[in-house]
């Protein structure tokens, strides 16, 4: 089971019966590897331990895999700038020509660059869509503080996710493995 690019190439006595299956819960693919013999689930080393399961095949990425894993923590523990950090924003825009060109506008004037933009619908309505910003800085660093002021007059409502230290990105933490149930 693999929510992403499954890695074939890797693994061609496999290759041909792998079935690809969109889940709605990351954790899914380990449940069942647990259960069935016949379902792998790509996972990192921490999940195989807690779930119990074992190494069908190692360093299955390629280049241009990516894998992304967050931490969630309850809203009352912050984290301290590292120098190195994201912060992660919900923008729920006021439906009109230009909105979202004058937020973006408000993160360029200071400079503030943007690591991802994604649009998601809202769900209030047909057509409505919020917006899903990362940019580099730290809640409590001034020019973020500033940036978020302006962008709040800007939009109909503006969640703080919060801010975390960037993740480093090489070759040997893209490492991604295939495991089954012992």
């Amino acid at each position: 089971v693999c929510t992403g690019n499954p890695p074939t190439y890797r693994m061609p006595s496999v290759k041909d019966h792998l079935q690809r299956f969109s889940l709605a819960s990351r954790c899914i693919p380990w449940l069942l590897a647990q259960e069935i013999d016949a379902i792998a689930a790509l996972a990192s080393e921490e999940a195989a331990k807690k779930y119990n399961l074992s190494i069908l095949a190692e360093d299955v990425q390629d280049q241009e895999s990516v894998t992304r894993f967050v931490a969630l923590s309850s809203p009352d523990i912050k984290t301290a700038p590292t120098g190195k950090d994201k912060t992660s924003l919900l923008l729920y825009l006021k439906d009109r020509p230009g909105a979202l060109y004058d937020v973006l506008g408000e993160f360029a004037q200071r400079g503030i660059n943007l690591t991802k933009i994604e649009s998601r619908p809202s769900k209030r309505a047909l057509g409505d869509y919020m917006f899903h910003i990362d940019c580099e800085g730290h809640l409590e660093d001034d020019e973020i503080q500033e940036v978020l002021k302006a962008v709040k007059r800007r939009t109909d409502r503006l969640k703080i996710l919060g801010s975390y230290p960037m993740a480093v990105s090489n070759a040997t933490t893209r490492l991604h493995k295939i495991y089954t149930r012992k």
